[in-house]
Parts: C-alpha cells; structure tokens; sequence
C-alpha cells in the first residue's frame, strides 16, 4: 500500500524535526571544544567556573540594559 504522508514527510519537515535540525548544530559545536576542554587540568576548572559565571553576568546585564531601552 502506498504511504502518502511517508513519502511527503520525508521532504517536507515538521516543527519537531526542524527543531531536532537547529540542536544538532549546537551539539556540534559544543562537542568541538571537547578537545580543548580534555587539556584543561581539573585544578583550573575553579577558576574556569568563576570565569565563565562573570561573563555569563555580563551578558545578562548587556542583554537587560539593551531590553529595557528597546522596552520603553
């Protein structure tokens, strides 16, 4: 028996699968510093976190300043 809907899903994506789509390129390039990271000796890893914790606050106050001026 013919399967229509088989056959048009596999040109036409649904939300699901192009959301699956937009992870996968993420994934890849999460998994790209994992050699990076593998050199990095666990006793640094402290001050990586701390390191990485400021510039995420950073960010987030970019991200809110920009937002409250773009607001109002």
């Amino acid at each position: 028996m013919l399967n229509i809907s088989g056959i048009i899903s596999k040109f036409i994506k649904n939300s699901s699968q192009r959301d699956i789509d937009k992870l996968k390129s993420i994934v890849e390039k999460i998994n790209s510093w994992e050699p990076i990271i593998k050199n990095v000796p666990d006793e640094s890893f402290p001050a990586k976190t701390e390191e990485f914790k400021s510039k995420v606050q950073k960010r987030i106050k970019c991200c809110r300043g920009n937002f409250f001026q773009n607001s109002f």
